[in-house]
């Protein structure tokens, strides 16, 4: 399954950047949402998370390695989860010298018949993940983009 998303801020890609790379900050969101995270690593391409967290009732691992970073356009991620493989991206694009593109995408691919059957299902119910992507990637960059003006500030 894939799904890509991208939302339009009203940040210069340099501060919209250092706020999408502020890792404390953005492990502080992460605890806010209830997913417990152990990093390995002070940042950069070869840091790794090990995300906790409940869904659909019951509890989940997320593996999270950082493999690539290319400042200030991309960070590529790995996952590994129960059942899952994946890779994700967020790519910044300047569009003007106070405007930035948030780019997300991300493809989950089944290790097990299990994960296989849940992603079928997300699959017959494709326009309606897709929306909700969208949702997140918008609140995640006007999140993002409220960190890079307190910083700026």
């Amino acid at each position: 399954m894939r799904l890509a998303a991208s939302h339009d801020v009203s940040l210069p890609r340099a501060r919209l950047w250092a706020a999408l790379t502020d890792l404390d900050h953005l492990e502080a969101l992460a605890r806010e949402h209830r997913v417990e995270l152990a990093r390995a690593g002070a940042g950069g391409a070869g840091t790794e998370w090990e995300a906790r967290f409940r869904l659909r009732g019951a509890d989940r691992r997320l593996g999270v390695r950082l493999v690539a970073e290319e400042a200030p356009e991309r960070l590529g991620f790995g996952l590994e989860g129960e059942g899952i493989l994946g890779t994700g991206e967020v790519a910044l694009a300047a569009l003007g010298p106070g405007r930035t593109r948030l780019a997300v995408s991300l493809e989950i691919r089944p290790r097990t018949f299990a994960a296989r059957l849940v992603l079928a299902s997300l699959g017959l119910a494709q326009g309606r993940v897709e929306r909700r992507f969208a949702r997140g990637v918008a609140g995640f960059a006007r999140l993002l983009a409220a960190r890079g003006r307190r910083r700026a500030d």
